[in-house]
Order: structure tokens, then C-alpha cells, then sequence
């Protein structure tokens, strides 16, 4: 009988790892509430969901437990690959060398290095280039593994993915964003690491393009303003797959971010009779803004 391939012993192993991860679920349903179960919600400048949330389907097909990670608009499940390079280079790792190879004491030939990337149908291993942060690109394949090539109007700029929330962005002056990526054949939203643009809050922002950009907060932990893409999404919708419309700020813990109304509060039409202008440090650097809240 022959030895199992290391692609048999890494299906084993992600098996086994599937059924701790039900167990463990089934132990949260049982005693402890969605807050109990990690995630970001330290990290309220990121988007979407928290990290290992249970999704409503919890089926992955085999009988285990499907366990979604990070940001929703990642599609990323558990034992696929993961965007952000935080976790095992699963693509990579996965090219093993084969058994006739392996056996005969021949050297593998070379693997092109791979990259998870985001796509309409979930995450997949796609070929990697050299390209990183703030380097210009035509297309995916010209950034390296962690990073994807997002449209900057015309051009084209390597991003790091920000699946796991600002967390995943170590330059300190950058945020988590939704971009569309920059391709020809299928653009979608992707979260990631944006330079930061400090501007002012309901001000004409000379940094900001006045056709699609706004100045809004970024970082609620330390009130951070960046300009960011006008979107749809409007007052009390959630933004954690959109931006928000002009004059919003998309604030909230991961999972519930919702637009807000901005406001000056020396301003008495900025908000509805029934409302008024609320808002402090350190979410406001400026002592007059605030957001509408019901009186």
C-alpha cells in the first residue's frame, strides 16, 4: 500500500481541523452570545463582519462547518485560501511537489509563486508579481502576494488587503477602504490599505476631487479624516460593503456600520427639529462637529 501524497495528508488535516471548528460552534450557540466569539470589535474602523463569524448557512458542503472570514465582500471560508497573507500561504503551500517526483529523489521543478486574490465567486490562487504597496499595476498579476491591483480613476495601484480590518494595514497612515479592482474582464470591491488624506469635515477640500470624493472619519478610535469615494448607501444604511453619500461618516462596530449625518453645532438647520448635533473627542477633532442624534 502506498504512503498518502501530502495533498491526502493536508485534506486529512483540514478535515479534522473542520470538525473542531463545528464542535466549537455548536458550543457557542449553547452558552455564549455572538460577542463572545472574537473577531475585530476592537477595530471599529473596519468593515464588515468580525473574523470566524458563524455565516447563516453553516454547511460547507462536506458536513463541516463553513466559517466565514473577515469582511464579507473577501468570500473567504475557512481551509481556502486568505487575501490578507496573514494566515498559511495556502497557495503556495498547496504545490507540493508529486509522489513520482518525490519518490524517484528528483527536484521539483520551480512553482510560479501564487497569490490569494478576491473574485465574483470567492477567493482562488492567482499568479503573484513583485509589486507593493503604492506601486503602480495594469493588473492583478503585477503585485505581490497580500496585494491587489485597485483602480485609481485611470490607473492602477498595488493595495494590501484589508480582509481582517485596519488591522491588516501596517503603514500607520493608511485605513481600510472598498476599492473596485483593475481588471478588464471582472472589477469588484475589494477591502484595502488607502493612503491616508487628512482633510476637514464638511469643508471644500482642495485634496479631495469635488466630483466623487468627501472628506470623512476613517479611524474612530483617533478621529482620523481621509478623503474617500461618494457611494449610495445614505443615512442609517449599513456601509459595510458601500460608502456612504456626501456629508456621511460611516461609523459602528464591525457588522453594524451604518451612515451617519454629519453636523456643525452652531449651525441649528444642520439636523431635523426632532434631532440635534451631537459629538466629541476623540472621534471629533473639532470641537464643532458632530453627528445628528434624536433628541
Amino acid at each position: 500500500m502506498s504512503s498518502p501524497s501530502p495533498r491526502e495528508k493536508r485534506f486529512a488535516l483540514c478535515a479534522a481541523l473542520a470538525a473542531v471548528v463545528a464542535a466549537v460552534a455548536v458550543g457557542c450557540a449553547a452558552t455564549g452570545s455572538v460577542s463572545d466569539m472574537g473577531g475585530n470589535g476592537s477595530d471599529p474602523g473596519s468593515f464588515g463582519p468580525p473574523p470566524y463569524a458563524l455565516p447563516d448557512s453553516a454547511d460547507g458542503g462536506d458536513g463541516a462547518a463553513a466559517v466565514q472570514r473577515g469582511n464579507a465582500l473577501c468570500h473567504a471560508e475557512a481551509f481556502a485560501c486568505y487575501p490578507d497573507g496573514t494566515r498559511s500561504d495556502t497557495c503556495n503551500d498547496d504545490a507540493g511537489p508529486s509522489d513520482s517526483t518525490e519518490d524517484a529523489g528528483v527536484p521539483p521543478p520551480p512553482q510560479d509563486k501564487l497569490a490569494c486574490r478576491v473574485r465574483s465567486g470567492g477567493t482562488t490562487c492567482l499568479p503573484a508579481g513583485k509589486g507593493e504597496a503604492n506601486q503602480a499595476c495594469t493588473k492583478a498579476a503585477d503585485c505581490a502576494a497580500g496585494f491587489e491591483c485597485v483602480a485609481s480613476g485611470t490607473q492602477g495601484f498595488c493595495r494590501h488587503y484589508c480582509c481582517d480590518g485596519r488591522t491588516s494595514c501596517t503603514d500607520k497612515n493608511a485605513f481600510c477602504d472598498i476599492q473596485m479592482t483593475k481588471d478588464a474582464k471582472e472589477s469588484v470591491a475589494v477591502p484595502v490599505c488607502m493612503p491616508v488624506r487628512q482633510c476637514d469635515l464638511l469643508e471644500v477640500n482642495r485634496q479631495c476631487s469635488l466630483l466623487d470624493e468627501d472628506c470623512s472619519i476613517v479611524d474612530e478610535n483617533e478621529g482620523t479624516t481621509s478623503c474617500v469615494t461618494v457611494g449610495p448607501a445614505r443615512v442609517g444604511e449599513d456601509c459595510s460593503s458601500t460608502h456612504c453619500g456626501r456629508g456621511l461618516a460611516c461609523l459602528g462596530q464591525s457588522g453594524q456600520r451604518k451612515c451617519y449625518q454629519l453636523c456643525k453645532k452652531n449651525d441649528p438647520s444642520a439636523c431635523a427639529p426632532n434631532e440635534r448635533c451631537v459629538g466629541s473627542a476623540p472621534l471629533f477633532q473639532d470641537s464643532n462637529i458632530g453627528t445628528c442624534s434624536s433628541r
